[in-house]
């Protein structure tokens, strides 16, 4: 949310707008599968948007950052583990991984994801 803009604006939303978009974010799957069918969801939410993808790096890659898993060394203080991160792409491949300043909550919360991957590798 610290990242957030509207028409290139920051934006400030309270906790409970937070809450309310964080709802209508974890909603969207469920709405498409409503509407396609649970036998369609997965494969057409996925082909789509690697289809977007595909193409943009066509063209020489998408001109604002995505947020894809990829391998940290070090970004974030994190290694030896892949997580989604914003980043820049070019035709190449990862062009950067970009480091962005994250607020408390955001910091306190990437740092729970990343503790629940490594426990997960080092799961036997």
């Amino acid at each position: 949310f610290s990242r957030m803009r509207v028409d290139g604006e920051p934006v400030d939303v309270s906790a409970s707008e937070r809450e309310a978009l964080r709802d209508g974010i974890r909603d969207i799957p469920y709405d498409v599968i409503e509407l396609r069918g649970p036998e369609e969801t997965s494969r057409w939410v996925s082909g789509y948007g690697v289809g977007l993808l595909a193409r943009s790096l066509a063209r020489g890659g998408p001109s604002e950052p995505v947020c894809l898993s990829t391998p940290l060394d070090g970004e974030y203080g994190f290694e030896d583990a892949a997580m989604s991160v914003p980043m820049r792409l070019s035709a190449e491949g990862v062009e950067s991984i970009l480091d962005w300043e994250l607020d408390g909550r955001e910091r306190d919360r990437l740092q729970d994801a990343y503790d629940s991957i490594r426990a997960d590798i080092a799961a036997p």
